[in-house]
């Protein structure tokens, strides 16, 4: 290959790596852990229909 063609590779390489790799590092110290467990009981099931005719449903919680 041309060292042209290599170096710009590289460099395109580089320019998309480094800042997923900053990025990556900036957003590990910012993630946190839930440490609090709880049941929920569904008492009903409702739906909701939506301006295209589809109807979609969820859960209602006590």
């Amino acid at each position: 290959m041309e060292l042209g063609l290599v170096l710009t590779l590289c460099g395109l390489g580089a320019a998309f790596w480094l800042p997923a790799i900053i990025i990556g590092l900036i957003s590990h110290g910012k993630k946190k852990n839930c440490t609090m467990n709880t049941v929920g009981l569904v008492i009903r099931i409702n739906s909701k229909s939506s301006g295209d005719g589809s109807l979609s449903f969820y859960p209602v919680y006590e």
